[in-house]
């Protein structure tokens, strides 16, 4: 009898693991001026060298998932209008997208601000009035819709950031305005793991303990992997805890920069990037579960040539 429990127990429990629902969501959150007018098209495209522009979350609660079918089976109840998503000629757009599989295959698409539910065979767009659709969203998935994607990719290429001075970056105890020479003297006992042709010329990297070091005719940068490594920051290194960057930068640390396309990542890898005073060096902080976990040093030529 006990053995027949057991079998009945585990049948069971193989049969609910078989009827969970996963559901992945997306967001378009930088499109290409001339690129498709849906996220579905860049996802079938993956492979293409898009920068940046979707974004998904991964949930497996299925009451949440339940919400969403039963949002999209009444949305065919609500005021509708005509809606034109197509390559070739493209008055909308479809930037979200929540794909479930599992024992309920489906995709729900929307607009923007999860206002409108699409249904682009029908090409018609259902206004939801009542905010249902937001209203659903629970755990990571409402987290993923707050999380404001855009504001860290513009940040990039926005002039607001902290600077240090170049004094406060060390070769070896040395400032490296005094301690450059040595470096590339140093340079000629690193290991050489492999020589590339690039734009602009041959690059080739090295590496020194735990650090790797890569140098072309354009530039040359230090990844500081290492605890002991030989490169001091600001009195920064590996190891540190993040919060150590937020009084000393208030202005860079405000904005995470990711280069992640899976939010779960995003939330646990970003960067942090300042400058260095009077100099085209830049300095990028990793941080992974919130310790830095690399640093790198972005010099141009000109220095290394000095």
């Amino acid at each position: 009898m006990k053995v027949v429990l057991l079998i009945l127990f585990i049948s069971f429990s193989v049969f609910s693991n078989a009827q969970q629902n996963h559901l992945k969501a997306y967001r378009l959150v930088n499109p290409h001026t001339d690129g498709p007018c849906s996220v579905k098209t860049y996802v079938q495209y993956e492979e293409t060298d898009f920068f940046f522009t979707f974004v998904t979350a991964d949930s497996d609660d299925q009451e949440l998932i339940g919400r969403l079918l039963e949002v999209k089976k009444q949305s065919k109840k609500w005021n509708s209008r005509p809606f034109r998503c197509e390559d070739s000629f493209s008055s909308d757009e479809i930037p979200d997208m929540f794909v479930i599989s599992g024992a309920v295959t489906d995709t729900i698409f929307t607009n923007v601000d999860n206002r409108e539910i699409i249904f682009p065979d029908e090409s018609r767009a259902y206004y939801d009035e009542e905010n249902m659709l937001e209203s659903a969203f629970t755990g990571i998935v409402k987290e993923f819709f707050d999380y404001d994607f855009k504001k860290s990719i513009w940040a990039l290429f926005l002039p607001e950031k902290d600077s240090i001075s170049i004094d406060n970056i060390f070769y070896k105890e040395k400032p490296i305005a005094n301690s450059l020479k040595y470096f590339k003297r140093d340079l000629e006992g690193f290991k050489l793991i492999s020589t590339d042709s690039v734009y602009g010329g041959i690059e080739k990297l090295y590496t020194c303990k735990k650090d790797t070091i890569s140098i072309s005719e354009r530039d040359f940068t230090i990844m500081i992997n290492d605890l002991k490594s030989d490169w001091v920051v600001d009195n920064t290194r590996v190891g540190m805890s993040e919060s150590e960057l937020f009084i000393k930068y208030p202005v860079s640390t405000k904005i995470k920069l990711f280069s992640k396309t899976k939010f779960e990542d995003i939330k646990r890898e970003y960067f942090y990037w300042l400058g260095v005073a009077n100099t085209d060096i830049h300095i990028v902080f990793k941080i992974k579960d919130n310790i830095i976990d690399s640093i790198m040093l972005s010099f141009n030529d000109e220095i290394l040539s000095d």
